[in-house]
């Protein structure tokens, strides 16, 4: 009897696929309190029996798991129950990822039932497991590359950016506000803050865009610009 339960013998699969709750994709934004949506999607489960999810953050770069500040492996579990053979389940993760700028965080899943382990997905370079959180740094100078400046009414400023860990293929925008060291205040002319704006596609995990700001600097004499 080809469908006969008690003759069947079920070999369980799992898969994954990572997302930061914040941004719904896979590009994290390093904070004290994020939390990472890890959908497991399951086959060849039995019906009617209790399944748990167990997984832990890995960090790619070192190939072990991420720690919160008392030496703890961040890890989550969930139970459940299929009504399907095939389905899947969201397991949650939160901890702080304020101090994962340029790093990249990885997702392992067991499968267990009754305390065994029947399948797992625990593959460090797989993207769909992934969160990867961006790094950027800046270099403002004129456009000669100069960081000292002749005053004008039409001044143009560029914030060379240098950023790591993007998605190639990806669109990105990079927004940049010029502020008055002395004061910690926005720069406003006419009314408004003074802002640039740059758009790109990411060719590669690495590289650089240009932020160009257009003032009237003859007011700023003795002043420094960040």
């Amino acid at each position: 009897d080809i469908n006969d339960e008690a003759q069947s013998v079920h070999f369980p699969e799992i898969k994954t696929v990572a997302k930061s709750k914040e941004s719904g994709t896979n590009i994290g934004s390093p904070s004290k309190e994020e939390t990472i949506i890890d959908v497991v999607k399951y086959n060849n489960l039995i019906l009617g029996k209790e399944y748990m999810i167990k997984g832990k953050l890995m960090d790619k770069k070192s190939g072990e798991p991420i720690r919160d500040k008392d030496g703890m492996e961040i890890r989550a579990e969930k139970s459940f129950i299929p009504d399907k053979s095939d389905g899947k389940v969201e397991v949650e993760f939160n901890y702080d990822s304020s101090s994962r700028e340029g790093e990249e965080t990885v997702v392992f899943e067991e499968l267990r039932q009754n305390g065994k382990i029947v399948a797992v997905h625990k593959d460090i370079n797989d993207e769909e497991q992934t969160i990867v959180y961006p790094k950027v740094s800046t270099t403002l100078a004129g456009m000669d590359g100069k960081k000292m400046v002749k005053a004008s009414k039409d001044t143009k400023l560029v914030d060379v950016v240098n950023y790591e860990n993007l998605i190639e293929g990806k669109e990105y925008t990079i927004k940049g506000e010029l502020m008055v060291k002395e004061s910690g205040k926005p720069l406003v002319q006419d009314g408004k803050n003074v802002e640039g704006l740059a758009k790109f596609t990411a060719k590669s995990t690495k590289g650089t865009a240009n932020v160009v700001f257009t003032l009237d600097s003859t007011k700023l004499n003795n002043k420094e610009i960040v």
